[in-house]
């Protein structure tokens, strides 16, 4: 008799006891494992894609959904209704880093999809394994080495029995693999063509692909940067359309300045996007998600207000970005303050849109900002005075403004623990702070707020900057020798900067 008929009917004993003496308050159960089948009960060895020794692409097996890959070659004196069934762990790395699993069984006939499963042959879903390997890849249909070992299982009913040891893989390895075609088809390259250029499709100017290291599906994002003349009528090409130099198969939408809106396939020579402003803009567009968004591409945004001025805009501080969406840096604040796009109250002008709210904990403000073209009757955001560290995402609308109640130096003197830096001392006005601080011997520090890293100032002494979510690591400053020093930080409008005096 096989292991795994000793197994059940071992089980089904114990039950049988159990049923016909069992106390009236059952006692703590304790059910051992039972051993596992070696692998000389059972020999299973790979098939299909297992064998392959070129490129496996999905997509052959996706109108049959299923990819064949392992065979049974020997499993005698089976409980009737067992069978034979396997798990293959994937993982992109040979040590099996963030692996899948993926059951791979017999399958039964299916005439819809003209699928005729071999006997002996287990199958995967090939959904599933796409799915898997989307999981581990990302969403692309390049190439990726996949590293495989296949679990073999004896399944009975609900009970699964594994073949051999926990390290016994009869079949394991690596191959070539692409995944299915998504649903939605992304092209390559995209362009942006429209009366800025004649409509001449050879004068189409070409939108960079957000991570140009992978391919379209793995980063279906594309963004472009142009100043357009107003009023403009666009379209989006794709490169297929490009290369015929057909505005066939374009595409277009119309929707408010920011807010992202749908792709809608142009149907004739009449219908296309417009834009009524003269202004450099930033497209950006999902292919994936069918869908585009565009903003005017200011290169920072002021924050006007009490806190500075309204109207000297020399005096207002001002964020800065690099991907034009969002935008961080710090500003004095006062009782009122609200956005610009420029330089002036003339133009873009972003203040307040709803209610805003203020963490209990932190302080932290939030709300929504709405974009308006004058500053008569705005709305301003209501804060506390002080120096806050704000940031705004013209995408989205929204912004934070963050208390900084705290600078202080932090170094290789107090072994760079924030929780203990030495405090600063601030001006009446918020922008000038200073500290002295002991050293025993050359070393590096930064200036960090509220006693933490998520704020922190580092750099150059000419030209000190503030950790933002495009700016992650300001560098170290530096005190070249032992002594006792008075350490200035001064905020302002045209830069930052700091001294280290000698006492």
């Amino acid at each position: 008799m096989k292991k795994i008929s000793i197994i059940l009917s071992c089980a089904l004993g114990l039950l049988a006891t159990a049923c016909d003496d069992a106390p009236a308050t059952a006692p703590v159960q304790s059910n051992p494992q039972p051993p596992v089948m070696t692998s000389d009960d059972v020999v299973t060895a790979p098939a299909g894609v297992l064998t392959a020794t070129g490129l496996v692409k999905l997509e052959d097996y996706a109108a049959t959904s299923f990819i064949p890959m392992m065979k049974v070659e020997k499993a005698e004196d089976m409980p009737e209704g067992a069978y034979v069934a396997y798990q293959i762990e994937i993982a992109k790395a040979a040590d099996m880093a963030g692996s899948k699993l993926v059951w791979v069984e017999p399958r039964e006939a299916n005439p819809d999809l003209g699928f005729t499963p071999e006997e002996g042959i287990a199958y995967a879903s090939t959904e599933t394994f796409n799915t898997a390997m989307m999981a581990i890849f990302g969403t692309g249909i390049q190439q990726n080495t996949v590293y495989y070992r296949v679990i073999p299982y004896v399944m009975d009913g609900g009970s699964n029995f594994r073949v051999g040891a926990d390290d016994f893989y009869p079949a394991k390895g690596t191959m070539t693999v692409t995944r299915t075609t998504p649903a939605v088809a992304v092209e390559t390259e995209y362009y942006l063509v429209g009366s800025f250029c004649e409509w001449d499709v050879a004068r189409a100017v070409k939108f960079d692909k957000l991570d140009p290291d992978v391919d379209q599906y793995a980063s279906p994002v594309f963004t472009l940067m142009i100043d357009l003349p107003g009023p403009c009528a666009w379209k989006i090409l794709p490169k297929s359309s490009y290369d015929k130099g057909t505005l066939d198969g374009s595409f277009y939408c119309n929707a408010p300045i920011g807010m992202n809106t749908s792709l809608e396939v142009s149907s004739g020579n009449d219908v296309y996007g417009y834009l009524t402003d003269a202004a450099p803009y930033l497209f950006t567009i999902d292919m994936t998600k069918q869908s585009c968004t565009i903003l005017f591409a200011i290169d920072a945004m002021y924050v006007p207000g009490q806190g500075s001025s309204e109207n000297v805009f020399s005096k207002v501080f001002r964020l800065v970005t690099k991907d034009y969406i969002n935008f961080a840096g710090v500003a004095r604040l006062r009782n009122r303050f609200y956005f610009t796009g420029q330089d002036s109250n003339s133009g873009m002008v972003y203040s307040l849109d709803g209610d805003q709210t203020t963490d209990d904990k932190t302080g932290v403000l939030s709300g929504k900002m709405v974009l308006t073209t004058s500053t008569k009757e705005i709305n301003k955001m209501p804060v506390d005075n002080g120096l806050f560290y704000l940031n705004a995402n013209v995408s989205t609308l929204e912004y934070t403004a963050t208390p900084i109640n705290t600078i202080g130096l932090v170094g290789g003197f107090n072994k760079w623990t924030a929780e203990e830096a030495i405090a600063m001392t601030h001006s009446t006005d918020f922008l000038t702070w200073t500290a002295e601080v002991t050293v025993t011997e050359p070393t590096e520090f930064k200036f960090c707020c509220n006693n933490g890293w998520d704020i922190n100032f580092g750099g150059t002494l000419d030209d000190i900057v503030v950790k933002t979510p495009l700016n992650d690591n300001p560098a170290n400053l530096t005190i070249d020798a032992a002594g006792t020093y008075t350490v200035t930080l001064k905020l302002a409008p045209a830069g930052n900067t700091a001294t280290i005096v000698a006492k």
